[in-house]
Formats: C-alpha cells, structure tokens, sequence
C-alpha cells in the first residue's frame, strides 16, 4: 500500500464532507493513511499544485466542470448515479441541457472514476472502458451483540417517493411483539404519515436528526433491517436502478453491521450478503424463526462475518 502511494500522491475534494465523513474515512482505512481534504475550491487548486492526482467527491456540476476543465484526465470522479454520468434523459429545456453536457464532460474529462459497490462497476464496464475502482461509502466493519431484541429498523430519510410507509404500518399492526424503529428524521414527512405513524403504538418515530451514537445501539441491537425503497430513482437528468446503477445504504449498513436485511421483491441483492438476506414475502418465515429459532440466524451471521474479510481483501487488493 506505501508504494502505490509514494506512487500515486492525491488528495480529496469533498463540499459534502460531513455528509460524507464516511467515505473519508473508508479512503483512510484502505489506503492505511491520512489523506489531504479540501473542502473549497481555492484550496482544491493550492493543493493540487503539490500533488499528482486529484479525487472529487461530491459538488455542485459547475464545480466539477471547473475543476475538470483545469485539472483534465488527473483527477478521479466519484460516480453515485452512474445513468446521471451515461444515460441521460431527453432534455427539452436550455438550461437542463446545457447541465447534462457539463456532465458528460466530467465524466470523460476524469483520469478514473470512483463507485461504491461491485455491482456498480460491472454495470458501468457494460457502458464504459474507463477505469475504475470501487470504494465503499461505508468501510469501517463491526458486529452487532451476541443478545438482539425484538427490533425493526428502517434507517434513511423519511421521503413518501422513496418508500411504501403503508406497508411499514401494515407490518407493525401485524407484529406487535416487534418495535419498528424509523431512523430518520420525520419531520419534513406528510402531516398524515406523522399522523398515521404516531398513532401505533409499536412504531418510533424522531422529530430530529438521529444523532451518530444512538444510531450505532439501534444498529448493533436490532433483529431486522427493513429495506423496502423503490427501485427506481428519478431525477431531472436520469432515472437509476437502486442496487445497480445507484448505491443503496441498507447493503452498506447491513455489511458493516452484519445484520438481517428485508428486501424489495426484485432488489438485486449483492451475492456477498445472500446468507443474510430474506425477501418481504418471506418476513412471516424470518419473524417466526426469531421467536423460537435463533440459533439458526446467527450461524448464518457468524458465516457471513468470515466471507465478509474475503470481501475486505478485494477492495484493497485493487490498491497492490
């Protein structure tokens, strides 16, 4: 790792870092080193001076045209919506337009490109010859506690566009021995979601931010992660495929976490976290062998924690 390094010397340039501390972090734990970071653009350009290579992670598109157009083919770009970089849209009004143009040019203007999963780059190899690298948003591995609870989280923003509530409602009302814990802030949410959620009983809801520390206990201590989000996610650029051509944080959370993860009909489960993954059609099977078969998941915990280092040694081995 010290040689690719020595031999590749950059920094970060990241407007969103407290958004994305995470992804600092994961760049720091792979690369075994702290890493310059920028977070405005006059200190972006004092710092590329003295480094080779130079890595944007998240800005506005005007930033990254600039940045792209003065540091051209030396800087890597980190792609969250592959189809916003490679499948546009038909765009009828000028300014959107002119947008999307800005945006192909960022992309091939970049040395390499950045994605957080593995099932992100083989959809972009279907689209691109360009090199890339995968980096996780998440990399810093724990596990949860030996003595889990009757507990059902569904972390993420509360947004009715990207999630069925009703659903989550209709599964509360029908496991009552089960806390459903949303972790998110609720308070941008519909008046008749805020509503509905507060007059069940079993439901948890937060009017504020989740702070970091309460967050981890829920995390380390819940039976279930829920993960029913659409699949498609629409913007005014491109339309992207969760799990494929858009990262989700529930694969993220359940890998650092190692827990059970409810999935969508058709979510396309990464192969690394099957042994730990149910369907929403079989949450009935999953609920009941909780309550009188435990033993049985956390064999199928302790397995996936093994195959997980397999998967910690292929990210870094694209660093050797």
């Amino acid at each position: 790792m010290t040689d690719y390094i020595k031999k590749n010397k950059f920094f970060i340039f990241d407007t969103g870092v407290n958004n994305h501390k995470s992804l600092y972090q994961s760049w720091k734990k792979i690369l075994q080193s702290d890493l310059p970071l920028a977070t405005r653009k006059s200190q972006a350009i004092g710092k590329f001076l003295q480094t080779p290579i130079f890595i944007t992670v998240e800005s506005s598109v005007l930033t990254h045209f600039i940045l792209s157009v003065l540091f051209f083919k030396r800087y890597f770009v980190t792609l969250h919506n592959i189809n916003y970089f490679l499948k546009q849209k038909r765009q009828n009004n000028i300014f959107n337009k002119l947008k999307a143009l800005c945006i192909k040019f960022i992309f091939f203007a970049s040395k390499e490109v950045i994605v957080n999963s593995f099932e992100q780059q083989a959809y972009l190899r279907k689209l691109s010859k360009k090199k890339s690298k995968v980096v996780p948003f998440q990399y810093i591995f724990t596990r949860q506690k030996d003595n889990l609870n009757n507990t059902v989280i569904v972390p993420g923003i509360i947004d009715e566009k990207r999630r069925n509530y009703n659903q989550i409602v209709s599964l509360a009302k029908e496991y009552k021995d089960f806390n459903f814990i949303m972790l998110g802030n609720i308070s941008n949410a519909s008046t008749e979601l805020k509503k509905t959620m507060g007059s069940v009983k079993n439901i948890t809801i937060f009017n504020t931010y989740v702070e970091d520390n309460l967050f981890d206990n829920y995390m380390r201590s819940a039976s279930i992660l829920l993960s029913l989000s659409t699949e498609k996610h629409e913007s005014t650029i491109s339309i992207e495929d969760y799990g494929i051509s858009k990262d989700t944080g529930s694969t993220h959370l359940q890998r650092i976490y190692g827990i059970i993860t409810v999935y969508s009909k058709s979510f396309p489960i990464p192969s690394d976290l099957e042994c730990i993954s149910y369907r929403i059609s079989e949450i009935d099977y999953l609920i009941n062998k909780i309550r009188v078969d435990r033993a049985a998941l956390i064999k199928a915990k302790e397995k996936f924690y093994l195959d997980r280092k397999k998967f910690e040694k292929k990210i870094i081995a694209q660093f050797l």
